[in-house]
This record gives structure tokens, sequence and C-alpha cells, in this order.
């Protein structure tokens, strides 16, 4: 993460015990914003390490994760290894984990023992059900939150999608914002926290406007969606003439306006929200108008039109425009030995 203020975090140690995704995009995050941060992994290292594809026998994933950072490889089942881990945490500011609390109190880092030792230690512990010790990786917390039943194919199951909600956006960044928020109110009152994140209850919060909805009123009709793809004109994907689709998301009246004008239906302005069979007869006629145009045509006319029309881009498709854009400079960038990285950014 590349700030345009700098490296905030320089000088601030963090010893990273976690493994896996939450808590390695986590500290790869702060080592970015400049923090020194010390990754303890067992001997032979962490089980991520070995995750295909595989690059130089390492795994990508693992590169991903556990850029910029120092690793140290500690056993800490045994005396020696514990004792320098202690040594690491006596000269540290943050301590980020993701034992479950059998686990720590058995290495004695439960949140007591460790503040004991060291006062002004910020603990930020990364867990998977809050209220229960039981084990989960991403799509487990995808199936207890409620977010994979918001998630379903065209004929009405329930799918995984290809990338980590809950590890990232329910684990990840409230980790980041826990350690954040830890540091300043150290330095405010001089007290060091100790924090647990959920990604179970982070995935609940990504709910958000579906579990409204549905407290609200017992119901959840929209599917969760400010917007109901496939029920308002306005928001959905539409098809080009060869195959590819467009990302129609005009939820404001004046997007809506600018984008019916613009492909020569402005009768349908004031169908922007309808339903039932006044929708579906909006909605293929704006289908068979976003057919008149191939995928290249589109992009190359909607560059010019301020409306909130996206082409739908192929993964691959998405990372070469980025380097063409940055030129090796924004979110990829080439690293150590030429490799790529990834670096989300803060502009």
């Amino acid at each position: 993460m590349r700030a345009n203020f700098g490296r905030p975090l320089s000088g601030i140690r963090v010893v990273d015990l976690t493994s896996l995704l939450p808590g390695g995009i986590a500290t790869r995050l702060l080592a970015d914003l400049g923090a020194e941060v010390v990754k303890v992994e067992p001997p032979g290292g962490e089980a991520g390490r070995h995750f295909p594809p595989l690059d130089d026998g390492v795994s990508v994933y693992y590169r991903l994760t556990a850029g910029g950072k120092k690793v140290r490889f500690l056993d800490l089942k045994t005396q020696k290894g514990r004792a320098a881990l202690d040594r690491l945490l006596t000269r540290a500011d943050v301590l980020i984990h993701s034992l479950r609390p059998a686990a720590a109190r058995r290495l004695s880092l439960a949140a007591g023992d460790v503040a004991a030792r060291n006062p002004r230690l910020v603990q930020v512990r990364i867990a998977g059900f809050r209220r229960s010790e039981k084990a989960g990786h991403d799509a487990n917390f995808l199936a207890a939150s409620g977010l994979l039943d918001l998630n379903r194919d065209a004929r009405g199951r329930p799918v995984i999608p290809r990338f980590q909600i809950p590890d990232v956006a329910g684990g990840a960044w409230p980790a980041v914002a826990a350690v954040l928020t830890g540091l300043f109110e150290r330095e405010r009152t001089g007290r060091a926290t100790a924090v647990t994140v959920s990604l179970h209850e982070g995935s609940l919060a990504l709910l958000s406007l579906g579990a409204a909805e549905y407290l609200a009123t017992g119901r959840v009709a929209s599917d969760g969606a400010l917007v109901t793809e496939g029920l308002h004109p306005c928001y959905g994907l539409y098809p080009t003439k060869d195959g590819r689709l467009l990302a129609v998301a005009c939820i404001e009246a004046k997007f809506w306006a600018g984008f019916c004008t613009a492909i020569g239906l402005p009768d349908l302005v004031p169908l922007q929200y309808a339903s039932g069979a006044t929708g579906r007869r909006a909605r293929r006629r704006l289908a068979a108008a976003t057919r008149r145009r191939t995928f290249a045509e589109w992009t190359r006319r909607l560059e010019s039109l301020d409306v909130c029309v996206t082409p739908v881009a192929m993964l691959a498709e998405a990372v070469r425009a980025e380097l063409r854009l940055e030129k090796g400079r924004g979110v990829f960038r080439r690293g150590r030995g030429g490799r790529y990285e990834i670096v989300p950014r803060i502009r």
C-alpha cells in the first residue's frame, strides 16, 4: 500500500504470527506503509509456501503475502523458540496472530500474558468464528454469514466466488484498521489495546443492505442489493455484439438518462426502476441496443461518456491495462529479481 504521504509507519515494529491470507495481506499492507514486519514461521515454513502455482519452487500466493517482510523460523513448541519470540516482542510495537485461544494459552500468548510482559504492545488477533474455536477458511465464512446465499448462479444455486471476500474484506482490512487505531490509542492515552477481529463478524458486516432490509421488513426481496440485477433495467449485465458483456450501474438519474440518450433510447429514461413486464421489456430493448456494437467498439465509445457503464474485462485484460497505464509504477510493480508484486495503493 503505497501512499502519497510517504511511509507513515516507519519505526513501527510488527511481529506477525499469522499464516495464509487474512494476516498475510494485513501485515503486507503494514509493511508497505513503512512498518518493519518480522514474520515468524515454523521450521520448514508455513503451509502457504507450497500452494500452487509455484514460481522457482515457491508459491506465487506466498510471494504476494510475504513481500516486504523479514522471516524468522522459530519452533514455538520449544523453550528456545519461545524465548526467541519473547526477545522479538520486547522490541515490538504490534503483535498480530491468528492463534485460537487454547493454542495461545499453551504458548503463553493469551492477551493477558502478553500484556503483563509488554504493556505497550498493541495486540490484534485474527479469529475465525469469534465465539467458537472451530477452524474455518474463506468458503466457511461465506457459508455461515449468508454471503454465499446472495451469490447464486442462473439456476439459483449458491456459487463460491473466485476471490476471497471474507479473508480480505472481512479480515485483512479490519485487522489493519485495528492495528492503526491501536497505535493511535496508545499514542493518545499511553495504554495498549488487545483486539480480536473475527472473519465471521467481518463477513456479516458485508451484508449491509440485505441485512438492513431483513431487519426492517422481515424479508430479503432485493437479494441484498441496493438495486437488483435482473429486476431494474438500470442495473445489470448486457451483451455486446461479439458475446461479451457491459456492466450497467446507472443508479443516479443523470447517469441513466445519459446512457439511454447515448444508445438512442431516450424513452426508457422514465423506466429506470421499472419492474415486472415493463421492466422486462425495457431490459430486452437495452440488450438489443448493446448488441449493435462489439466489446471493442463499446470500450472506445464509453471513454467519452460520463455514465456508469463499464465493459466487463477478463482478468488478463484488466492486468495488462493497468500495466500499460502505470508502466510498472502502480498496483503491479516489478520487485526484486524482476518479479511483479501487487501493491494496493492509497493515492
